[in-house]
Order: C-alpha cells, then structure tokens, then sequence
C-alpha cells in the first residue's frame, strides 16, 4: 500500500494490523505498541526499539544472504575481509533466467450460431 496522500486513519490500521501480526510471532514475550503522545516512556525504551530493529534487520539480511548461497563458510571469510583486513566488501549477484519449449498442443473449440 503506497501512503501518497497521508490518510492518518489508513496509517493507523496498517500499523495496528502489523502490530497484530507481531504479537502473534513473538507470543506473550513481548507487547509491541504504537508510541502514543501522550503516553509516558523513557529514552531508554527508544534505543532499546533501536536496537531491536537493528538486529532484526541484520538477521534478515543475513537469512537473504544465506538463501542466495551465502553459507557459514564464506561468511566467516567477508567477516575476516571487514575486521581484521579493514578491506570494503562489495557483492555482486548475477541470475539467469530462461524458459524452454515444452509442447505444442491443438484443441478444437465448437462455436454455436
């Protein structure tokens, strides 16, 4: 869904759903919830959600990775690239895609007049 035109109302429904779906996932461990203005909270709750979503983040990144063929081996080697050789690790990712020919198949349609 694309917010072009900010509709509060919208927002606040598709957080609320997201939310929905969240409590779901990490069961009675956590209570997430939309930041209220009027609510009371402390800085600590924000860095600690910084934190949060940071490492949420990170581990998403590396499940994409991991899918795409990146295995414990060759992490631990771009690991090694970054800390200890202060090398920049770019990736280059390259796809094929193709189709064949399967079969050719003729079917009579009747038309009624």
């Amino acid at each position: 869904m694309k917010y072009t035109n900010f509709d509060e109302l919208t927002f606040r429904n598709s957080v609320e759903k997201a939310l929905r779906k969240v409590k779901a996932i990490l069961g009675t461990e956590k209570n997430p919830r939309m930041a209220e203005e009027e609510s009371d909270h402390k800085w600590d709750d924000k860095y600690g959600l910084a934190e949060f979503l940071t490492n949420t983040s990170v581990a998403s990144q590396l499940n994409i990775l991991e899918q795409l063929g990146l295995d414990e081996k060759n992490l631990e080697a771009v690991m090694k690239w970054v800390e200890e050789e202060k090398q920049t690790v770019t990736m280059h990712f390259q796809a094929e895609d193709g189709c064949s020919f399967l079969k050719e198949q003729e079917q009579e349609i009747s038309t009624t007049d």
